[in-house]
C-alpha cells in the first residue's frame, strides 16, 4: 500500500539523462534524485519525490486530449483489469530536464486480456520537490507492436517494441503528489484495439516542461518481474531493464502501469431474411386490413 511520509527538503541531483526515485531506510524521509550511466534517465529515492511535448506523434484516438480522473487507491485502479504489481511503489523512473521525448513501456501480452478491446488504462506518478508548484503533467499512453531483431554477435534474436507506437493518446493528470506516495490516473481508451501477441504498453513525456516527474515502480521481492523498455529522443534503440547495465534497474520488478479490457458483449441484431421480411409484411398488411375493417 501506497503511505504517505513525513518529507525532508534534503535532495541531491547528479548530472545524467536518467532519473530514479526509491522508498528511504527506516527513520529516514528524503528523495535522492540520482545520476544514471546512460543520458537521459534519472530515478528518485525516497520521499521527496510533466507535460508531455517534443516530437510525439499526433494522437491516433479521435479526441485532442483526454482527460484523466484519479483511480483511487492501488486495490481500486483499474480493479478488474491486468495488473502486475503489488501496489507498492518502492522506486520511480523519469528523466532529467533535456529530455523531451522519453518514453517506458511494459511488456504485455494478448493472452493477458479477455478480449482485444480496451476500456482503461491506469498509470501511477509521483514527483520530486524539484517539481516545484506545479502538481500536472501532459503525458501520452501509448501502445507498440513487437518486433523481433537480430541479436548481437551470435546472439538469438530479441523482441523490441516497434519504432513507432501504433496508438499514442494525449492525456494529463493533476494532483501529482510529491514523495513516495504515487497517485494512480485512470484514461480511458474506448476505441482501442489490442494488438495479437506481444505488445508494449507504457507513456510518454516531456521532461523539459514536466520536470522531476516519475513513473512509479514496483520492487518489491514477491513481485514477478516483467520486461519493460525505455528510450529517448537521444537513443537510437529500445533498451530492455533487463539488460541495462544501469544501477538503478537492479531491484525492479514492475512498472505500475494498468490496463482493463472490455467485457462489454455487443448485442447483435438477427437479420429476417427474405422469408422473415415475407412473413413481417404479410403479419403487417393484416393488422392493417383488421384495423380499416373496424373503422
Amino acid at each position: 500500500m501506497l503511505q504517505p511520509k513525513t518529507l525532508s527538503p534534503l535532495e541531491t541531483l547528479s548530472p545524467s539523462s536518467r532519473h530514479a526515485a526509491s522508498a528511504p531506510l527506516p527513520s529516514m524521509a528524503v528523495l535522492v534524485v540520482t545520476a544514471c550511466l546512460l543520458p537521459g534517465l534519472l530515478v528518485a529515492q525516497g520521499d521527496d519525490g510533466g507535460t508531455w511535448g517534443g516530437n510525439a506523434p499526433e494522437p491516433r484516438v479521435a479526441g485532442d486530449v483526454v482527460d484523466s480522473q484519479v483511480a483511487g487507491p492501488p486495490e481500486e485502479a483499474c480493479a478488474g483489469g491486468v495488473i502486475v504489481d503489488d501496489g507498492s511503489t518502492e522506486i520511480a523512473y523519469g528523466w532529467v530536464p533535456t529530455v523531451d521525448r522519453g518514453r517506458y513501456v511494459q511488456e504485455f501480452h494478448s493472452g493477458q486480456f479477455s478480449t482485444t478491446d480496451l476500456e482503461s488504462v491506469c498509470v501511477c506518478f509521483r514527483r520530486s520537490a524539484s517539481s516545484g508548484n506545479d502538481d500536472s503533467i501532459d503525458f501520452r499512453v501509448v501502445i507498440y507492436d513487437s518486433v523481433t531483431q537480430a541479436g548481437d554477435l551470435g546472439d538469438p534474436d530479441v523482441v523490441v517494441p516497434a519504432e513507432e507506437p501504433r496508438l499514442s493518446l494525449a492525456s494529463s493528470g493533476s494532483g501529482v503528489p510529491i514523495g513516495t506516495n504515487g497517485e494512480f490516473f485512470e484514461i480511458s481508451m474506448q476505441g482501442a484495439r489490442l494488438p495479437t501477441g506481444t505488445f508494449y504498453l507504457g507513456v510518454e513525456w516531456d521532461a523539459r516542461v514536466d520536470r522531476f516527474f516519475f513513473l512509479c515502480s514496483d520492487s518489491s521481492p514477491g513481485t514477478e518481474p516483467v520486461n519493460a523498455f525505455f528510450r529517448e529522443d537521444l537513443f537510437d534503440a529500445w533498451s530492455s531493464v533487463f539488460k541495462s547495465n544501469d544501477g538503478i534497474f537492479q531491484d525492479y520488478k514492475a512498472l505500475m502501469i494498468r490496463a482493463v479490457p472490455n467485457t462489454e458483449e455487443a448485442v447483435d441484431v438477427p437479420g429476417l431474411g427474405a422469408l422473415g421480411g415475407l412473413v413481417l409484411g404479410i403479419l403487417l398488411a393484416g393488422l392493417g386490413l383488421v384495423g380499416l375493417r373496424r373503422r
